[in-house]
């Protein structure tokens, strides 16, 4: 084995051991608090968005185990829509996803962090009402509707962090932002 491989398997043992042990003893803590007497409904109605919150960051780092062990277990389709439907479980948004075809052999860890930071984004700052993720042989697409990329936000690094992880996998970045919405696409 590798001395890569080995690292990534320390991490994968350090990360269940402690980080993902530790998410999830919160959201038993979470659950313990939602079933106190006294509590009033819109504090017990936020805390299950937060519990939900933690079941996503759980869902999270099983697959980033999953990623350093380089055991994929689903289809790139499957992959997208478990980490879309995690994001903002309350977000009213209309996500579609067509990557039935799509299983490029580029870096999955990477292409999905992409794809999740590019749809967090859409929800939290664009506005839009819907957001499509699609792609094919060569190319994956994180399109919205909303109102476009602003101004930089001083100590925002979102799209740096986007662009540095499409370089990390040998993929061209290309960002298309107007009024209409944005889109960004991933060509390798």
């Amino acid at each position: 084995m590798s001395e890569i491989a080995e690292e990534r398997l320390r991490i994968a043992r350090e990360m269940h051991d402690g980080i993902a042990q530790e998410v999830a003893a919160l959201g038993y803590r979470i659950d313990e608090v939602i079933g106190t007497e006294g509590l009033t409904s819109n504090a017990r109605d936020d805390l299950r968005l937060v519990r939900g919150q933690i079941s996503a960051l759980s869902y999270q780092i099983r697959d980033d185990l999953f990623a350093l062990r380089n055991m994929p277990v689903r289809s790139l389709q499957e992959a997208v829509e478990s980490v879309i439907a995690l994001l903002e479980p309350s977000s009213e948004i209309e996500v579609e996803i067509a990557l039935s075809n799509c299983e490029p052999e580029i870096s999955r860890h990477e292409l999905l962090r992409i794809i999740r930071e590019a749809s967090l984004n859409a929800i939290k700052h664009s506005g839009a009402t819907l957001i499509k993720i699609t792609g094919d042989l060569n190319e994956i697409t994180i399109a919205d509707n909303g109102q476009g990329i602003g101004d930089a936000r001083a100590g925002a690094f979102g799209l740096a962090g986007l662009r540095e992880r499409a370089a990390r996998i040998e993929c061209e970045f290309f960002l298309t932002s107007n009024s209409a919405g944005t889109e960004i696409a991933l060509r390798w």
